[in-house]
């Protein structure tokens, strides 16, 4: 039989539900999409991650392995498990693999046209030599072309999930400078190294600050109206991450703020191929498609800051391939001096493998692994662009750009500047 509750204990349930209800209601209204979710469990695929946390916490209690945190929050489930959403709110305690998207997600920016160079008599004289091209040797009469470039962007990344969990937005500024050097006629080679620097806030659940860094090498060759590309890509970035807790007791909800860096690693190639037609003398078609695959490898890590919440999180990785199609109108006003040239450029993107993050994780001081999923993305996106460049003669030219892609639930815009200049 039952015990009734005494009227301390009655108080004590009573308040415990009316703080939660205010919480869910005014401080933090994420939550409620999130119930809303789980109402149906075909709406949230991080029903799964809940279900096994919960099975997690009871194994815990069972194994006698609570301490802390841990032990208070089982005892706000066996107090208030009638309250709707309250399990819910546990994905709080899971690691936030959400703001991994902006790694995976993040992509290269447009590059359809092929490299052109300056036209000199010499290009074709025999005797031209590999050390001559790579100015190794300067008594060849071989005087290959070479554009030296700087480039800056501003851009912005969202995502809107269905969920305030997977909800954040990212701000980025960075920088490049590159050379595009002609090996021959036909053959050119492209270096160039960049940086940036990130801030993903996602609301009330943390932030992260991001530095990265990248190095690219690219082989062109040009044959007519036709251009094909080869690039390999390594980039490495350092993040520090802020991670809010919100955990349940009985005495209401606690706040803890849980800190952590880890170095995620990209390695990608990618082919490409475009050609070009001229209706007009002032009007260009370029069409183009390309094909590339990456590896993103984050390293493990351990939160500082949560006592038994602080969770260890194992290396996570995750490969990708992707197909890009679309076509590029520009348009060439010239001049004596100065000509300029406005363009457009739509595409279409579609991811053909896109591993979702997946994160292995236990709570410090206990030896129970779980496994966390990430938020699944659509495989198809929209991608455009408008620019408008200014070229002096044949030895500078000046663009700036703005792009933007979209899917149902990602977006992303940015504006690029860039200058070339030729300094053969």
């Amino acid at each position: 039989m039952r015990r009734a509750l005494t009227m301390e204990e009655t108080r004590k349930t009573v308040i415990v539900k009316v703080f939660i209800f205010m919480i869910a209601t005014t401080a933090v209204p994420a939550w409620s999409a999130l119930e809303d979710g789980l109402i149906n469990s075909g709406l949230n695929h991080r029903t799964a991650d809940l279900e096994r946390l919960v099975r997690t916490i009871r194994t815990l209690q069972a194994r006698g392995a609570l301490s802390g945190e841990l032990s208070d929050l089982v005892d706000s489930l066996d107090s208030t498990s009638d309250v709707s959403g309250l399990r819910a709110r546990l994905l709080n305690l899971l690691p936030d693999v959400n703001r991994q998207t902006y790694h995976r997600e993040r992509r290269k920016g447009f590059n359809t046209k092929p490299i052109q160079f300056r036209s000199t008599p010499n290009q074709s004289a025999p005797g031209n030599s590999w050390g001559n091209v790579l100015w190794l040797d300067t008594s060849q009469t071989y005087q290959p072309a070479t554009n030296l470039w700087l480039q800056s962007w501003n851009d912005t990344t969202e995502q809107d999930g269905v969920t305030g969990f997977d909800d954040f937005e990212a701000d980025t500024t960075g920088y490049a400078i590159g050379i595009d050097r002609e090996l021959t006629q036909n053959w050119s080679l492209s270096l160039s190294l960049g940086t940036e620097t990130t801030d993903i806030d996602s609301s009330i659940f943390g932030e992260d600050e991001v530095d990265s860094h990248r190095a690219t090498v690219g082989l062109n060759y040009t044959r007519g109206r036709h251009f094909f590309g080869l690039s390999w890509q390594q980039s490495r970035a350092e993040t520090d991450r802020l991670r809010v807790l919100f955990v349940p007791t009985l005495s209401g909800f606690r706040r803890l703020s849980l800190n952590s860096d880890f170095v995620t690693k990209r390695d990608g190639a990618q082919i490409s191929y475009s050609t070009y037609l001229e209706p007009t003398t002032s009007f260009t078609v370029t069409p183009f498609v390309t094909a590339s695959y990456s590896q993103l490898d984050t390293d493990n890590y351990n939160e500082r800051g949560g006592d038994t919440l602080s969770l260890n999180v194992d290396t996570d990785t995750q490969s990708q391939l992707f197909a890009t199609a679309g076509v590029s109108l520009s348009w060439l006003k010239f001049g004596e001096t100065w000509s300029f040239s406005p363009s457009v450029t739509a595409a279409v993107e579609h991811d053909f493998e896109s591993d979702v993050t997946t994160t292995t994780s236990r709570f410090q001081g206990t030896d129970a692994r779980f496994v966390t999923t990430g938020h699944d993305l659509t495989e198809t996106r929209w991608r455009a662009a408008a620019s408008m460049s200014a070229l002096y003669r044949d030895k500078a030219s000046l663009s700036l750009s703005y792009e933007t892609n979209r899917k149902d639930d990602y977006s992303y815009e940015g504006v690029i500047l860039a200058l070339q200049v030729r300094v053969d």
